[in-house]
């Protein structure tokens, strides 16, 4: 998956020179310039190049601390602490203060009190239970959902061809589907329709990047009763569905960087926003008042208007960055998200203004978690709890879809949330 790939370039951004050299995507050039000139040692060239990218970076923290590096390496301490004091506002976690960059402003009380808000941004925060566990180890979910008429859940699997099942109560797990014989096609987001009583799963083949499709399962039979599959014109990857009320599914194609749409009575997923220009779409959700569509990418989040199709990036009023976000849950006007490709890993609450067009304040409901180490991913809200997926373990999981070091593999945890307390 490239989503490894970009978890890489925003978690961990000096090793990231290999995935410039993947894509020439617009978005990223600026980056893989930059580091070229670092590892030549040209540091004003480095900044400059940070600099070229920051407008469409702003909500990445980890790049613009790069730049504030970069700054303060090159006479530039006034910009260097500007930087600096944006990605702690942002919620960036870091100790500037034991890197040597920085060196020339250790004495700073600016950057002292920097520091500080940097090392208040790393406190833990943890108010979850555990909810269920898995019953393999090397299950690798990515996708989680609940049917709301028998309160069961189900996960589905990155290296199997697998969904899981568990009662409402989480004692009580089954195979709700295996086709281990079958060519492997992973699943990624899952959902209940629950008008038609039927389970709608991303999938893309192991062998084929360009096979994705929409798969939909009977929830009674578990039998396979529909398949949309996108044109094979090139690299693909149908990463997640919301459902209209009219019945209407929009789809997040990551590698496509495009949105699919199908509507009721269709039997063809069709093209509904192409050539976005943010890079890998990923959750997607519907408002409540049917209006707008929301959109999590790499560099932030998307508002689409559904009469209009028209979209602009949505922000954030407390300064909080709402990059790398993956799975996304409604609750009460507030979207629940998961932050796995910005650091820290983190779930929150994001409060939404009435008309849904900004984020006025960002709530952290957990961070710090040790199991956030192997990337939670996707979630789900049953009543006032959000059941979430909190160690996929993809880091462990190789290209051949087995696990990397079966010594590190740990049990998968589902965790839950009390949203109300």
């Amino acid at each position: 998956m490239r989503l490894m790939l970009f978890l890489f370039l925003i978690l961990i951004p000096c090793q990231s020179m290999a995935l410039y050299e993947m894509t020439s995507d617009e978005l990223v050039a600026p980056y893989g310039a930059a580091m070229a000139a670092k590892q030549a040692g040209n540091l004003v060239e480095w900044r400059d190049q940070l600099n070229l990218g920051l407008p469409d970076w702003e909500n990445i923290p980890s790049l613009e601390y790069q730049l504030a590096e970069a700054c303060a390496l090159t006479g530039q301490p006034e910009q260097a602490l500007k930087h600096l004091e944006n990605v702690a506002k942002q919620g960036y976690v870091q100790k500037p203060d034991t890197c040597s960059s920085f060196s020339s402003l250790k004495d700073n009380s600016i950057f002292k009190n920097v520091c500080d808000k940097l090392a208040e941004n790393a406190q833990v925060i943890s108010q979850n239970s555990v909810a269920f566990t898995l019953p393999s180890q090397d299950f690798f979910p990515e996708g989680i959902t609940c049917d709301p008429r028998s309160g069961d859940f189900f996960a589905g699997s990155l290296s199997r061809n697998q969904l899981l099942r568990w009662s409402a109560d989480g004692k009580q797990s089954s195979l709700f589907l295996d086709n281990p014989d079958e060519e492997i096609w992973l699943f990624a987001g899952i959902k209940v329709h629950r008008e038609n009583n039927t389970l709608w799963a991303c999938r893309t083949s192991h062998s084929d990047s360009s096979a994705s499709a929409v798969f939909v399962y009977d929830l009674d039979t578990g039998n396979l009763v529909n398949r949309f599959a996108v044109d094979p014109d090139g690299a693909h990857f149908l990463n997640d569905l919301a459902f209209a009320e009219d019945g209407t599914a929009y789809v997040t194609d990551s590698d496509g960087s495009m949105l699919w749409r199908l509507k009721p009575g269709e039997n063809k997923l069709t093209p509904f926003l192409k050539d976005l220009r943010p890079y890998y779409p990923n959750g997607i959700l519907i408002s409540p008042d049917q209006k707008q569509l929301f959109v999590a990418h790499v560099f932030g989040l998307l508002r689409i208007d559904l009469v209009t199709e028209k979209w602009d990036a949505m922000k954030s009023e407390d300064g909080r960055s709402l990059a790398g976000i993956d799975g996304m849950s409604w609750y009460r006007d507030s979207i629940i998200s998961i932050h796995n490709g910005s650091a820290p890993t983190r779930v929150c609450r994001l409060r939404l203004s009435n008309d849904y067009a900004t984020v006025e304040q960002t709530e952290i409901l957990e961070r710090g978690n040790p199991l956030f180490s192997q990337v939670p991913t996707t979630g789900v809200v049953v009543g006032n709890e959000f059941h979430f997926i909190a160690n996929s373990q993809m880091l462990l999981m190789g290209p051949d879809r087995q696990p990397t070091d079966i010594e590190a593999l740990q049990d998968g945890i589902i965790l839950k949330i009390d949203l109300e307390e």
